[in-house]
């Protein structure tokens, strides 16, 4: 491949990623019905289906790991989105990333009480504690981390 070749597929995959992620970021805000005013959140069948594991196998490290994950990586997505610009003006994008890492919490917790020296749950809680200001919280997992990683 010449260095123009390459250099046009690496922007043409990193446009395509920045559609996905946006992309995404709109459908969560499309489907989720959030509203201040309304308690009532529209949630897709992905997300009944692993709240619905959740339930059956409440202390399951698989089901906790995947519905924390889920919230995760859509509130990752979202925050992406909106700090390259890509949302302009869409209203209640603060809310949605609250919701979602306030959502990803207590299944992180669980993984975590299943398994604690798993440094890709750990990692997800510190960023989950970073995503709710929980700076505390983040420090004490982040020192878990450095000493597994030793």
């Amino acid at each position: 491949m010449t260095r123009l070749t390459t250099i046009t597929y690496l922007a043409i995959k990193f446009s395509l990623m920045k559609v996905l992620v946006i992309s995404f970021s709109i459908l969560i805000f499309a489907f989720s019905g959030y509203s201040q005013s309304t308690p009532y959140v529209h949630i897709t069948e992905e997300e009944q289906n692993l709240v619905d594991d959740q339930i059956e196998k409440p202390s399951d490290y698989k089901t906790n790991y995947n519905l924390a994950a889920y919230y995760y990586t859509g509130a990752v997505a979202l925050l992406s989105a909106k700090a390259d610009g890509s949302l302009p003006g869409v209203e209640g994008i603060d809310n949605e990333l609250v919701r979602l890492f306030n959502a990803a919490l207590n299944p992180a917790l669980n993984a975590y009480a299943a398994d604690k020296k798993n440094e890709i749950v750990l990692s997800m809680l510190s960023g989950i504690y970073f995503g709710i200001g929980e700076m505390d919280a983040k420090e004490k997992i982040d020192k878990e981390l450095k000493k597994l990683s030793k």
